[in-house]
């Protein structure tokens, strides 16, 4: 697997697309790139044989969140138990700590992701609830 970190400006329309298909493998609701949070966070991919399968950004303290949070987290269907969901976490868990070593680290799991986080250090803080119903708990790491 190969790690790319970017920012949002070093994005190209291809890649941005790219990211848009992988993401939205993983999202009830259709993701296209360019949110408010992708134009201020930095990004992360992976490649494995040139083709993107891993996905996840970080969005940094802002108006909006006081912590870092890890965001948009995803691995390409087709590339899913093999491992590399884990590598993603290691990557951005490690670019969380060298660029924001004192800042709390969260992140919104499905209830099916939860017992995933929490081998990465991650503890349920809040529950919400979302407007079709479904529930994303608000986890934290204090690294």
């Amino acid at each position: 697997m190969n790690w790319q970190w970017s920012d949002y400006s070093d994005l190209d329309d291809s890649l941005s697309n790219e990211i848009s298909q992988l993401r939205n493998q993983s999202s009830s609701i259709e993701d296209n790139f360019s949110d408010k949070f992708d134009k201020i966070s930095i990004h992360l991919l992976g490649f494995k044989n040139s083709r993107l399968v891993a996905y996840g950004r970080l969005i940094p303290p802002n108006d909006h969140y006081v912590d870092l949070y890890i965001s948009k987290i995803v691995v390409d269907t087709n590339f899913r138990n093999m491992g590399y969901g884990n590598l993603l976490m290691q990557q951005l868990l490690s670019k969380s700590k060298e660029l924001y070593p004192e800042t709390l680290v969260k992140l919104s799991s499905l209830e099916q992701t939860v017992k995933f986080y929490k081998k990465f250090g991650f503890q349920e803080d809040e529950l919400r609830v979302d407007e079709k119903g479904k529930k994303h708990h608000i986890m934290k790491n204090n690294g």
